[in-house]
């Protein structure tokens, strides 16, 4: 399930950057806008360190019920995510 996630954080990550460069959206998120006004290099990695780190806690939590549910949160919304993307692109 971790590696879903950060699997699904790749893709939101390459189309939200698809989506901006070709002024199809705009980033709703004002913390990464903020990051994304600052540059792309700025943005990548705050969007993949998020993760990274969430992922890392989810792993070394595994055993708690409560990281059961806060991954398959995690996972809910990025898959609502990119079902939005492949919805509007299509």
């Amino acid at each position: 399930m971790i590696v879903f996630l950060i699997l699904l954080n790749l893709v939101d990550l390459t189309v939200t950057i698809t989506a901006i460069e070709n002024c199809w959206a705009t980033e709703a998120n004002p913390i990464m806008d903020y990051f994304l006004q600052m540059g792309y290099p700025y943005f990548v990695t705050v969007k993949l360190m998020g993760v990274s780190f969430a992922s890392v806690v989810f792993w070394k939590f595994r055993a708690k019920k409560l990281t059961s549910i806060c991954l398959s949160i995690a996972l809910g919304v990025y898959i609502c995510l990119n079902l939005h993307f492949l919805n509007a692109f299509l």
